[in-house]
């Protein structure tokens, strides 16, 4: 569960699992920290810009690491995923 000022998205994509916590949600400093996760164990990225792809059914979702690093409270962190245009 989120914390108070705190949103929680879920995405599931095949195996994976992605848990984006929002930060500071609906303001400007919103920021987010995405964690994925493979049969319920997280998965640590290398290096920023590594991508693992997933096709399913309705399509194929990217995830993409970005690093751990939050230089400003509206940064993303961890993982993001977007929807791959075949």
């Amino acid at each position: 569960m989120a914390a108070p000022g705190q949103q929680e998205e879920v995405r599931q994509a095949g195996a994976y699992l992605l848990r984006t916590r929002i930060l500071h949600a609906g303001t400007r400093s919103e920021g987010r920290i995405g964690r994925l996760f493979r049969h319920g164990i997280e998965q640590s990225g290398r290096m920023p810009g590594e991508q693992i792809e997933v096709t399913t059914p309705e399509g194929t979702v990217c995830f993409t690491w970005v690093g751990t690093a939050r230089p400003h409270l509206w940064s993303l962190s961890g993982w993001t995923d977007r929807a791959v245009a075949r």
